[in-house]
This record gives C-alpha cells, structure tokens and sequence, in this order.
C-alpha cells in the first residue's frame, strides 16, 4: 500500500511538472508571438507614417499653389474630402498603439488564452491592412489635386523670392513669424511645432492686406539649408520693413547663423560697436518668460534693460515692458541705436522675416 501511494505520488510530482514546462512552453510561444507581431506592427506603421508624411507634403504644396486662400480651399469638396481622409487614417494609426498595448497587458496578466489573444492579433493586424489600403487609395486623389483646382475658382501660386531691401528678387523667405497668434516662433521656425499643414498665401509674404492666422516655415529652405552667402532678419508693421540685420551665411545652419560676429549690416547703427548680453535665436528662457531671437545690450532689473530686439514668448510676460495678452510679441528699438525698453523709442511689430541668399 505504501508503494502504491509512493509510485503515485512520484506520478503527480511529474505531471505538475510536465504542467510547469508546459505552461513555460506556453508562455514562450506567446511572447515571441507578441514580438513578432509587435515588430510587424511597428515597421507598417513606420512605413505608413513615412507614406502619411509624403502624401501631406505633396498635398500641402498642390493646396498652396492651386488655392489662393483657405476660404477657396474649404469650398473646393475634393481638397477638403482628401484632408478628411488624411486626419482619419491618423487617427487609426493613433489607436493602433493603444490596442497593441492592451493585447500586451493581457498576455502579460494571462487574461487571455492563447487562441482569444491570436484572434485579437489578427483582427488588429486586418485593421492595419484596411489602413494601407486606405492610403494607397489616397495617392491617385494627391495626384489629381491640380486637376481639381479649377473648380477652386484660383489659380497661380505665391512667389518664394523677394526683394526687401530693393533691387533683385533674390532672397528667398525662410520664415515668417506672425504676432499675436499665441504660437511660439522659436520652435515653429527650428521644427515647424504648432503651423498647420495648410497655411494661407498671407503668411507666405508680407502683404499686410491678406489675412494671416499662423507662422509659416518654408521647410526646403529651411531643411535643406546650404550655400547660404547671406541671411537677413527683417522686423515689419504694416507689410513695412522697419528694421533689419545683415548676416554673412557662408559656412553657416539654420540654427548658427543668428550672431554677433556674422553682423554684416544692419539698420541700428550701433548694433556692431556696443557690446551684447545676448544674442542668439534661442535668447533666454526662464519660469518668467521667453525672449527668443534676442538681440539685447545690458539688463537693469526691467527699468534699465537696453536692447535691440526680442520675441517675447510668454503670457503675460516677465518686466512691464513685455507685459502682453497675446504673444509672441515683436518687441524693437524703433531708434537708429539701441534703446531703454521702458520709454517710447521701442515698438511692437507685425511679423518678422528671415530670407537666405544663396
């Protein structure tokens, strides 16, 4: 009797462990599945991002030059039904993450068996198809666009090349930055945060009579940015260039060339000869404000501040002088030279401009 309960308890210590292996096995199977499926997933969203991001670049570059304004645009049903197709296989490409990590949840609390975790799999899998065939649907509409521009009532495009300081149209607009909007300019200009796809045809020139809403960053000129000889800042009111700096781009990127020893010329007299505190597009930066593209002379506790220029990037702001319900403000020396930021020789601007000169 002793050996028969012996021999059967040595029986269930090896099916408990045959259970354990197996349940190892088991487990195993699951993850390197997840894996699988997890790398998949994550290269056809890749990809899919990539073919998003060409198709919107091609779409925003058919929209500027076939539509004049965003009204036209709204009305024309094709350009609009197009955007709506974009946003909406965006917004699948937003949930595929939150579904994967859900299954991984599940298989990690082991809330799923193998079988329902290998449907879910699948049923997420023949999403990502549909989407895929969605924007491959969406080619021929991006391709068509200029087709379809006629029924826009528009036609023509917005030049790239200006001349603001007279003479040959030859410096090509980079950036313009537009006051008051609540969007900051420094990160729109370095990564383009916070401009929408599409940008009206006023933000793309300094025509004060076409309505503007955003920044707008000229993304080739920026990206691409190479054999630069000269780079002007110009500070405008009223589609008026009131004052600029002259910069030598030779050698330079788009985040370098903003110094005090590439100053070639400029409309303050003095900006060469008296010494600085800061200049540099990304200025300073403090709980209390942002002042970017900042080009200042001395600091005296807000009432003895002196200064050229700065974009003022925060609400309300941190000295009086800069006090704001709207930002960014484009706040210069009105002056041929520098000037106290508290008294009347300062001014608000509309928009600041930066061109390149190759």
């Amino acid at each position: 009797m002793e050996i028969h309960q012996a021999d059967r308890d040595s029986a269930m210590k090896d099916m408990r462990d045959e259970i354990e292996n197996l349940k190892d096995i088991v487990v195993d199977k699951i993850n390197n599945l997840e894996g699988l499926v997890r790398d998949k997933l994550a290269a056809t969203e890749l990809k899919m991002e990539e073919r998003m991001n060409d198709l919107e670049n091609r779409l925003e570059d058919k929209i500027s030059t076939t539509c004049g304004v965003i009204a036209q645009v709204k009305r024309c049903s094709e350009f609009q039904g197009v955007l709506d197709s974009i946003q909406a296989v965006e917004k699948n490409l937003n949930n595929f993450e939150d579904q994967l990590q859900e299954v991984e949840t599940a298989a990690k609390q082991s809330t799923l068996t193998a079988d329902a975790m290998e449907k879910k799999l699948d049923s997420l899998g023949s999403q990502v198809e549909t989407t895929n065939d969605n924007i491959s649907k969406l080619s021929p509409l991006v391709e068509t666009c200029s087709a379809s521009a006629m029924s826009c009532g528009v036609s023509g495009g917005v030049e790239e090349y200006f001349d603001p300081l007279g003479g040959k149209k030859e410096w090509r607009l980079a950036f313009r930055g537009t006051a008051y909007i609540n969007v900051e300019s420094y990160p729109a200009y370095l990564y383009g945060t916070g401009i929408p796809a599409y940008v009206e045809p006023g933000c793309k020139q300094f025509n004060h009579s076409l309505p503007c809403s955003n920044h707008y960053r000229n993304r080739d000129a920026i990206e691409n940015w190479s054999d630069v000889k000269q780079v002007l800042f110009g500070i405008y009111e009223k589609g008026q260039l009131m004052k600029y700096v002259l910069f030598d781009g030779s050698g330079s990127d788009y985040t370098n060339w903003f110094a005090e020893d590439r100053v070639i010329a400029s409309s303050w007299v003095d900006l060469k000869t008296l010494s600085h505190n800061f200049f540099s597009l990304a200025g300073e930066a403090r709980a209390t404000h942002k002042r970017r593209f900042f080009i200042n002379h001395v600091y005296g506790g807000c009432p003895g501040d002196k200064g050229w220029f700065f974009a003022g990037e925060t609400l309300p702001g941190g000295c009086d002088f800069e006090k704001t319900l709207a930002m960014p403000i484009y706040q210069y020396a009105s002056g041929d030279t520098v000037a106290l930021m508290t008294s009347s020789d300062k001014r608000r601007a509309d928009a600041i401009g930066i061109f390149v000169k190759y």
